[in-house]
């Protein structure tokens, strides 16, 4: 690569999004690693359905407009690594989704740098530096890390045990503290009434 060039700086995750594929697409989806990168649309979003995934692509037909879309989570805040997530799911729209991580996908991860499990890959040191090349050239990444909401801290809900008092019974529930506080303990079906029991 040639020595950096500054080039303006993105104020949104959108706009940098665009400009990083825009730069693969110059680099490695040429004509000459693969075919051009179709139509993308690139946010910051949670994946739907896999808490843990980090990116994610979807098909051109599920696009009202034939886009694909692809989304890196909101946990991401490095920039060099939102680059390397960002080719992953553009490779994933190069090669067609019925691909998966196989075959055409792996050849292709692995000529642009990608290495590791194909599921999650990660970059190459020379990957990296070519990354961190493109970001002295775009700016950084506009994005703090944001957690999940159930992550960072609890939400202070902890149900409760209760225990019928009926010693023939033997019904155990949960419920919140605050129902308890609020309403009282419940009336159990055998006629019996519930007691609290710590876990």
């Amino acid at each position: 690569m040639q020595n950096a060039i500054h080039f303006q700086k993105y104020t949104t995750r959108e706009q940098w999004l665009n400009a990083m594929a825009e730069q693969f697409q110059k680099i490695y989806f040429n004509g000459s690693f693969a075919p051009d990168l179709p139509k993308c649309r690139y946010s910051c979003g949670w994946p739907k359905g896999r808490s843990k995934a980090i990116g994610q692509c979807f098909a051109a037909e599920a696009s009202a407009d034939h886009h694909f879309e692809i989304f890196i989570s909101p946990e991401l805040d490095d920039s060099v690594r939102v680059g390397d997530v960002l080719l992953h799911e553009c490779i994933h729209a190069v090669v067609g989704l019925e691909c998966v991580h196989k075959g055409p996908f792996r050849d292709l991860a692995t000529k642009c740098g990608l290495q590791g499990n194909m599921k999650a890959t990660v970059a190459s040191d020379m990957l990296k530096e070519q990354l961190q090349e493109l970001v002295e050239r775009i700016g950084p990444y506009p994005h703090a890390q944001l957690l999940a909401a159930n992550q960072g801290k609890k939400d202070g809900i902890r149900m409760i045990k209760l225990v019928c008092d009926q010693s023939d019974c033997g019904m155990v529930i949960r419920t919140a503290r605050k129902w308890i506080e609020n309403v009282g303990e419940p009336k159990c079906a055998c006629g019996g009434c519930f007691a609290v029991e710590e876990d």
